[in-house]
């Protein structure tokens, strides 16, 4: 709930009990406490993108300060504990944008901008193209943006990811250098939802019908940004139309090519493979990369999830995997048995922090938090 405040209005009073937490939208809000003597002494100060209020969630205790708006037309967003709580768990941005406002203010500084691993810049142009299989051209990415794919054959062209909206003019000319134009395009198919894989779909869904998994389309459909990841990248994407929403064992022939669908959650809910029967060739989009690298366990993905589709993947035993980023993969099989073995690292691994945090009582919090929602949600 949005609040609008008055200069001078008080939010919450110190060693009063905690309720809700606070985002800044507008203005600025001073935090005080009393000092020894009992003269109010304030500690500091908050504006827009920063949160207050959040230490009595996490940790019970009453509040340890005094919050009052000391700007006309001061605006907050009132969260309550289980939206907290779900914005934690779901989006671990926000999370760490948190924790980084928590450390500054226990540092008494000011948050330490830490470079973004996104936005690299193009060399040249933003894609070059490279026939690297009868008939497959990769659309090499030189940015943030993922490698794209296309397949030629006598009965159709399909096109295997679009990329970002920003580097979607630079795919076309790559594009147009493998002598192809967007009209040419027959079909695109998505292999996740990550906007750096969705994001340049606009220059072909007029012409071309586009497949994905039903999972993707869906938080397509509701504009999910963190499904999506859209902060990350900075960038967004208006909903669009699909042609049809796959489930696996489809068959997208090109006359040339028998690309086969095969769901492969992991890296997200909504990640899907392609393996072409003729060549052997492999799509698996961020699953896997290089020597057995995870392209990362997003919002929606998961471990074990990436070992049941990994082993999957290697029972079809390709020949050669094309990536969403980074080098060719020439060596599949051994790349998939090493992302193995890294999964079940990572479950083992977080299992012991886990538990040398002893942090099962948090855990615990969570599921009841999360009751909140649901007395919110249940009818009367």
């Amino acid at each position: 709930m949005e609040r609008n405040l008055a200069s001078g209005e008080i939010v919450f009073t110190q060693h009063q009990p905690g309720e809700y937490c606070y985002f800044v939208l507008a203005g600025r809000i001073a935090l005080s406490e009393v000092g020894p003597t009992g003269e109010e002494l304030e500690v500091g100060r908050l504006g827009p993108g920063e949160i207050f209020g959040e230490m009595a969630l996490i940790d019970g205790h009453p509040r340890s300060a005094t919050a009052r708006a000391v700007e006309a037309d001061t605006r907050i967003l009132e969260v309550s504990p289980a939206e907290f709580l779900y914005l934690l768990g779901a989006q671990p941005a926000f999370a760490l944008h948190v924790l980084e406002q928590m450390s500054a203010r226990a540092r008494h500084g000011e948050v330490k901008a830490i470079a973004q691993p996104f936005g690299r810049t193009a060399v040249g142009d933003g894609y070059v193209a490279e026939e690297v299989a009868a008939g497959v051209t990769q659309l090499r990415s030189r940015t943030s943006s993922c490698h794209c794919y296309l397949f030629r054959g006598p009965r159709r062209t399909v096109l295997v990811d679009t990329g970002l909206p920003s580097t979607a003019e630079a795919l076309v000319r790559a594009l147009a250098a493998a002598g192809v134009t967007p009209g040419d395009i027959d079909q695109v198919i998505l292999t996740h939802e990550h906007i750096d894989h969705l994001g340049g779909v606009a220059s072909f869904v007029s012409r071309a019908e586009v497949l994905a998994h039903r999972l993707t389309a869906v938080k397509v459909e509701l504009q999910d940004e963190f499904g999506m990841m859209t902060a990350p990248f900075g960038e967004t994407i208006a909903p669009f139309p699909f042609g049809a929403q796959l489930e696996g064992g489809e068959l997208i022939a090109t006359g040339q090519h028998a690309l086969r669908i095969y769901p492969t959650p992991g890296h997200s809910s909504g990640s899907l493979s392609l393996h072409d029967e003729n060549s052997g060739l492999l799509l698996a989009g961020d699953l896997v990369l290089q020597q057995g690298a995870l392209g990362g366990i997003f919002v929606g993905g998961s471990p074990s999830d990436s070992v049941a589709s990994l082993r999957h993947l290697a029972r079809l035993k390709p020949r050669l995997m094309l990536p969403g980023h980074g080098p060719l993969v020439t060596d599949p099989m051994a790349s998939l048995a090493r992302a193995i073995e890294n999964c079940g690292q990572l479950i083992v691994q977080s299992r012991a922090q886990f538990a040398a945090l002893d942090a099962a009582s948090s855990a615990g919090r969570m599921v009841t938090l999360f009751q909140e929602f649901n007395r919110r949600w249940r009818p009367v």
